[in-house]
């Protein structure tokens, strides 16, 4: 895995996947599975303590060995030989991993998509372009399952929302991607892409729009048309729901044009 966009500093945090760490230029991956749990839960809290209790109940859950106490202090010394032992301070309460937010992926990408988010959506070329790569980066940083090493019912809630943001960001990515697109095989990359992302999340409407959109932009009716009708047929028989009135709303001028 290369260095990307997101690295900030000398060292950067991966847990958008399996726990990894960057460190003067190159990715280093744990060598025990207890090892990158124990890196992807201080990834999880740059800057706030970590108790040891908390390291106990992370790494064994309600059966810890008694030799938990000592075992953590092994393990945080190989985390600090991994990591960079100026790093990961040692405090009255536990321990604190020194390093900014923006120095694991997962926070990187947080910020980087809500940002992208919040620009306004009125077309311009420039700023729509700037939003696209801005997105390709984010999207790029991503590995696999977030904190895939933690399996802690603390971290689910991130998890989740940062299942999610992934989900809104790829949809984003092809909106704003289908807005900039001004030749045929650009529109047709969209459409690929669209058509993979319905495939993967048949359920999220945005998805569907975004196809049927793309569709339309390549002068494709009878494929737009088809593509709605596929949209009805998943959400009635996957989760009894009828298309919404803005879905439908993206159809309804191609069908008009059709009678």
């Amino acid at each position: 895995m290369a260095a990307s966009q997101w690295v900030v500093g000398e060292t950067g945090i991966g847990v958008l996947g399996d726990f990894q760490v960057l460190r003067e230029g190159q990715w280093q991956r744990a060598g025990t599975r207890q090892l990158a749990r124990l890196g992807a839960l201080f990834a999880a809290a740059p800057g706030q303590t970590i108790s040891r209790e908390r390291i106990v109940e992370a790494l064994w859950a309600d059966k810890p060995p008694s030799t938990a106490v000592n075992t953590v202090q092994v393990y945080i010394s190989q985390l600090r030989s991994l990591i960079g032992s100026h790093l990961i301070e040692t405090t009255v309460q536990g321990y604190v991993l020194q390093v900014q937010p923006a120095q694991v992926d997962a926070e990187w990408f947080r910020e980087h998509v809500l940002a992208c988010m919040d620009e306004p959506r009125t077309f311009d070329s420039e700023r729509h372009g700037q939003m696209r790569e801005s997105l390709r980066q984010a999207l790029e940083v991503w590995r696999g399952e977030p904190y895939e090493d933690l399996r802690d019912g603390t971290i689910e809630a991130r998890r989740s929302e940062l299942l999610e943001l992934r989900e809104r960001a790829i949809e984003l990515f092809l909106e704003v991607s289908l807005a900039v697109a001004n030749n045929p095989r650009d529109i047709g990359e969209v459409v690929a892409a669209a058509r993979g992302q319905v495939a993967r999340q048949p359920l999220r409407e945005r998805g569907h729009e975004i196809l049927i959109r793309a569709l339309v932009s390549e002068n494709d009716r009878a494929q737009a048309v088809q593509a709605y009708r596929h949209a009805v047929d998943v959400f009635a028989e996957e989760a009894g729901v009828t298309p919404s009135s803005r879905l439908r709303s993206v159809i309804e001028p191609v069908v008009s044009a059709e009678n």
